[in-house]
């Protein structure tokens, strides 16, 4: 039964995710000339970090998710720290490859690593310099909406 909520969550998140990245910037060979060790780099330290933690991987999706209904990027740091994990992951791939795209393909490789699918990553997107926790907590759906609330809220 969770293995089916897990899937249903990935389905969603790759919908949203190829809805967020139709944008005429995001490219998926966005580092191809200029960071070649990028992807390689991104994917060992996230299958680094989910063989320490099992719930990683999980944790990397989560941030994507509430990354893509914010609207800003890899600068979430006001959400609650208790339910907001693997930002050390990502700190950890920053540290490796500065200027890189890494939470998107963070998230996906993590995915693909527990067994789910495998969707196309357009690159090229920027930091942001600013969070907002009131952005955050009107953005993110509710744990408790349905599957009809659920697709409009990712429709959006």
């Amino acid at each position: 039964m969770a293995s089916n909520y897990f899937l249903l969550f990935v389905l969603v998140a790759a919908t949203l995710l190829s809805k967020a990245n139709a944008k005429k910037t995001l490219f998926s060979d966005f580092y191809s000339s200029s960071c070649l060790e990028l992807l390689p780099i991104v994917q060992k330290v996230v299958i680094k970090a989910i063989k320490n933690e099992t719930g990683g991987g999980a944790s990397l999706l989560q941030l994507l998710f509430h990354d893509c209904f914010v609207n800003v990027r890899e600068k979430i740091t006001t959400l609650n720290n208790n339910s907001a994990r693997g930002f050390n992951v990502i700190d950890d791939i920053k540290a490796k490859v500065e200027k890189a795209c890494i939470l998107a393909l963070a998230a996906q490789d993590s995915v693909v690593y527990l067994g789910g699918p495998l969707w196309k990553v357009s690159l090229g997107r920027r930091d942001s310099i600013i969070a907002s926790r009131v952005d955050a907590n009107n953005s993110i759906p509710s744990p408790l909406l349905n599957l009809t609330a659920l697709k409009r809220s990712f429709s959006n």
